[in-house]
C-alpha cells in the first residue's frame, strides 16, 4: 500500500457517510425502537387485561381491527409515493399521495359508518357489547384522519431517507401512547381511555413530522403533481393493494382456524406463542419496511448496489436472528411460567416450534421489498394465496389431530411455503442468492444448532429450574460466535461487528466500498 493512499477512516467533513452506514444506523435505531415497542406493547396488554373486563378487552380489539383495515389500505398510497421515481419533486409525490390517501380514507370510513350497525351485531351481538363496540369504533374513526394529517411530511422524510428521525418519532409515539393509556386506564376511563390515548399520540406524531419538514430546507416543488405522477401513484397504490391486503388478511387467518379447531382457549395459547415468537421478527420487519425498502427504492437502478444491499441485509439478519431463535427454544420452558404464569405452560411446545419458524423471515421480507420497489407488488398476492390455501386445507384437521403442536407445525410449513414461493417468483432475489450468500445464511443457523446442543449438554445433569436454563442459554450464546467462525462465518461476523462499530461513530465513516 502506498503511503499517499487515503486512510480507511475519514471524517464526514471530507467525505459523506456511505449510504450503507447511514442506512444501517437507521436500521439499528428502528430495530431498537421496535424492541422497545414490543416490550411496551406487552406492558400495555397486561395493564389493559387487569383494568378491564374480558368483554371490554374484546370490544376494544375488534374496534382496532375494524379501523386498522382503513388505516392499512389507505397507507398503500404513501408506500406508492415512496417507491415511485421520476423527474417530479418529493413534494409533488407527497402531495399526490396525501390526496389519494384522503380519498381512500373518506370512502372506507363512509363504508364503515354505513355497515356499523350490521358489523357490530355480527361481531359482538352474542355478548351484548354492541353499544360499546359502536362507541369505540366511532371514536377511533378519527385515527385515520390524524394519520392522513401526517401523510405529506412522512412521505417527504422517507423519500429523503431521513430514517433515523422517523424511527425516533415512532418511538416517541409508542412511549407516549403506552404511558398515557396506562394512566387513563388506572384513572377509570376504561377502554375509551386507550382510544383517546391513541388519538392524542397520532396528533403528536403529525406535529413532530410537520416540525421536521418545516425546519428543513428540502425542496418541495412549486407546481402541482403532473398527470404522470397522479397516474403513477394511483397505479402503484392498486398494485401494492393487490398483494398487501391479501397478506394482511393472511396474517389473521390461522388464529380463526385454530379457534375453530380448539376453541378460544386453545387459540389464546397459539396466539400468545405466535406473538412471542414473532417479536424479534417484527424488529426485522420494521428495519426492512422503514429503512431497507426506501434505500432500495433509491438505488434500484444500480443492480450491483441493490444486490449488495440485499445480500448484506440477509447476512446481518441471520447472524442476529439465529442465536435469538436458539435462546427462545432453550429458554421457553422456564420463561413462559415466570412471565405469564403457570396457566400458560401448554403453549411451551408450540412456542419452541415457532422459534425455528422465524428463521425464514429475512428471506420473506427480502422478496417482499424487492417486489415493491420493482413495481411488482401484485406478485406478493400469489405466495399469500398459496399460504391461505395450505392453511385452509390443513390447519383445522391437523390441529384437531395433534393439538397445539400440530398447529405450530402447519404454521411452520405455511411460512416455509410462503417464503419459497416468493423466492421462485423473484428473479432478483434468486440472482442474489449465490453460494457465498447462501453460506452466509446457513452458517449462523448451523452455528446456533451446534451451540444450542452444547448448551443443552452442559446443563443436562442439573436439576430443572431458571438457573438450569440460564446456564444452558449462557453457554450456548458464548459458544455461538466460536461455532460461527468454525462454520466459515468469520468474515460475516466481522462485517457485522464492523458495521456496528462504524455506526457508533457519528463523526467518522469507512471509505465507500
Amino acid at each position: 500500500m502506498q503511503e499517499s493512499q487515503a486512510p480507511l477512516l475519514t471524517t464526514t467533513e471530507s467525505q459523506p457517510e456511505p449510504l450503507r452506514h447511514r442506512t444501517a444506523r437507521a436500521g439499528v435505531v428502528s430495530g431498537g425502537a421496535e424492541v422497545v415497542t414490543r416490550v411496551l406493547t406487552v406492558a400495555l396488554s397486561i395493564a389493559t387485561a387487569r383494568a378491564l373486563e374480558p368483554g371490554e378487552v374484546g370490544a376494544l380489539a375488534l374496534a382496532v381491527i375494524v379501523i386498522g383495515i382503513v388505516s392499512v389500505v389507505a397507507s398503500y398510497a404513501e408506500t406508492a409515493a415512496i417507491v415511485s421515481r421520476s423527474e417530479a419533486s418529493d413534494g409533488q409525490y407527497a402531495f399526490a399521495a396525501a390526496l389519494i390517501r384522503g380519498a381512500i380514507t373518506v370512502v372506507l370510513l363512509t363504508t364503515v359508518v354505513s355497515a356499523l350497525p350490521v358489523t357490530t351485531r355480527l361481531l359482538a351481538g352474542k355478548e351484548g357489547a354492541v353499544p360499546q363496540l359502536a362507541a369505540l369504533v366511532s371514536a377511533l374513526m378519527w385515527q385515520p384522519a390524524l394519520e392522513l394529517a401526517a401523510s405529506y411530511p412522512r412521505v417527504i422524510l422517507l423519500r429523503q431517507l431521513d430514517l433515523t428521525y422517523l424511527a425516533w418519532v415512532n418511538l416517541i409515539q409508542v412511549v407516549s401512547h403506552v404511558g398515557l393509556s396506562v394512566a387513563l386506564l388506572w384513572s377509570g376511563y376504561g377502554a375509551m381511555g386507550v382510544v383517546w390515548s391513541s388519538l392524542i399520540t397520532a396528533a403528536l406524531t403529525a406535529l413532530l413530522l410537520w416540525f421536521r419538514v418545516a425546519r428543513s430546507r428540502m425542496p418541495r416543488g412549486s407546481s402541482g403533481p403532473s398527470k404522470r405522477v397522479w397516474r403513477q401513484i394511483a397505479l402503484e397504490t392498486a398494485n401494492i393493494f393487490s398483494g398487501g391486503f391479501i397478506g394482511y388478511i393472511n396474517m389473521r387467518l390461522d388464529n380463526l382456524l385454530v379457534a375453530a379447531a380448539l376453541g378460544p382457549t386453545g387459540m389464546s395459547f397459539y396466539s400468545m406463542a405466535w406473538n412471542a415468537s414473532r417479536a424479534p421478527v417484527m424488529v426485522l420487519s420494521t428495519a426492512f419496511s422503514s429503512v431497507l425498502m426506501p434505500t432500495m427504492a433509491r438505488i434500484q437502478s444500480d443492480g450491483e448496489r441493490l444486490k449488495r444491499a440485499v445480500s448484506e441485509s440477509l447476512q446481518h439478519s441471520y447472524i442476529l436472528l439465529a442465536p435469538v431463535s436458539m435462546a427462545m427454544f432453550l429458554y421457553a420452558g422456564t420463561i413462559v411460567p415466570v412471565v405469564l404464569g403457570a396457566k400458560w405452560t401448554p403453549m411451551v411446545p408450540c412456542l419452541r416450534v415457532m422459534a425455528t419458524t422465524i428463521l425464514v423471515a429475512p428471506l420473506l421480507y427480502a422478496w417482499q421489498a424487492l417486489f415493491i420497489v420493482s413495481r411488482r407488488a401484485y406478485l406478493t398476492s400469489i405466495p399469500a394465496i398459496v399460504h391461505i390455501v395450505l392453511l385452509a386445507l390443513l390447519m383445522v384437521p391437523v390441529t384437531r389431530w395433534k393439538g397445539l403442536v400440530g398447529a405450530a407445525f402447519i404454521d411452520m410449513i405455511g411460512a416455509s411455503m410462503l417464503t419459497l414461493t416468493g423466492i421462485v417468483l423473484s428473479s432478483r432475489l434468486r440472482a442474489t442468492l449465490t453460494w457465498p450468500v447462501l453460506c452466509a445464511v446457513f452458517a449462523p443457523i448451523g452455528a446456533a444448532v451446534v451451540s444450542g446442543l452444547l448448551g443443552y449438554a452442559v446443563g443436562y445433569a442439573l436439576a430443572d429450574g431458571i438457573g438450569h436454563d440460564t446456564l444452558r442459554v449462557g453457554v450456548a450464546l458464548l459458544a455461538y460466535p466460536i461455532a460461527l467462525v468454525l462454520f466459515g462465518g468469520r468474515n460475516a461476523l466481522w462485517n457485522t461487528v464492523g458495521l456496528f462499530r462504524a455506526m457508533g461513530r457519528p463523526g467518522m465513516s469507512w471509505a465507500a466500498r
